[in-house]
C-alpha cells in the first residue's frame, strides 16, 4: 500500500503541470481570440450604425415618385409659434398632400391640430417660394435668447427631415406666418356664413 501511496504521490505533481499547462493554453486561446471577437463586435457596430443612419436617411428624403405625385413635391412644414408671455399657441402644418392644418390654444400647445383645409395651386407656389427664402432646409433658423416665445420648426425638403427648436419669431418666422395664417382663417368662413347679411333687409314684421 505505501508503494501504491508513493507512486500516486509522485503521480500529482505531473497531473497538476499538465492541468497547468492546459490552463494557460486555453486562457491564450481566449486571450487570442478576444481581440477577434472585439473586432467582430465593433466590425457590426459599425454596419448597423451604417445601416440604420441609411435608412434614417432614406425615410427622410423625398423619393422620385413622390416629387412626383405630391402638390408639394413632397415638402412638408410644421410650424408652432408658442407666445409665452400673451399665453397664445399656434401651429400650422403644410401636409404631403397639399393640405394646411391648424391648431389653436392649447391643441396648439400640444402639438395638435382641429381643422384641414386644401392649398390652391397658387398658395403651394407662395408656400414653396417662401420656404426656400427661409433657408430652413439646410440652415438653423436664427434664435433670440431674451424672447419669451418658442418657436418649434420641423421641416422636409429634398435634403432630408430638419427639426429646429429656437426662439423668439425672426423674419423668416413672421414671413412664413404672415403667409399662413391668412389661408388657416378659411375655417372661420364657416361660421361667417351662419351670421346674418348686415346689408340684408329685416324680414317683414306684418308678413
Amino acid at each position: 500500500m505505501r508503494g501504491f501511496a508513493t507512486t500516486r504521490s509522485d503521480m500529482f505533481p505531473s497531473v497538476l503541470r499538465r492541468l497547468a499547462r492546459a490552463a494557460r493554453v486555453a486562457q491564450a486561446a481566449r486571450s487570442a481570440r478576444a481581440p477577434r471577437a472585439a473586432r467582430a463586435a465593433r466590425a457590426t457596430a459599425i454596419v448597423a450604425i451604417v445601416a440604420v443612419t441609411t435608412l434614417a436617411l432614406g425615410c427622410d428624403t423625398i423619393s422620385e415618385t413622390e416629387r412626383a405625385e405630391s402638390p408639394t413635391g413632397g415638402v412638408e412644414l410644421s410650424l408652432q409659434i408658442l407666445r409665452t408671455g400673451e399665453q397664445k399657441y399656434e401651429l400650422y402644418k403644410v401636409t404631403a398632400k397639399g393640405e394646411i392644418e391648424y391648431g389653436g390654444g392649447f391643441k396648439a400647445f400640444n402639438g395638435t391640430t382641429g381643422w384641414t383645409g386644401r392649398l390652391t395651386p397658387e398658395e403651394i407656389r407662395e408656400f414653396l417660394v417662401v420656404l426656400a427664402s427661409t433657408g430652413w432646409c439646410d440652415t438653423e433658423p436664427h434664435d433670440d435668447p431674451e424672447s419669451t416665445t418658442r418657436v418649434a420648426i420641423e421641416v422636409r425638403c429634398d435634403e432630408g427631415r430638419h427639426t429646429w427648436s429656437v426662439r423668439g419669431e425672426s423674419e423668416e418666422v413672421k414671413k412664413m406666418h404672415a403667409l399662413l395664417d391668412p389661408i388657416a382663417r378659411r375655417r372661420l368662413e364657416s361660421d361667417l356664413d351662419r351670421l346674418p347679411d348686415p346689408n340684408e333687409p329685416p324680414p317683414d314684421a306684418t308678413g
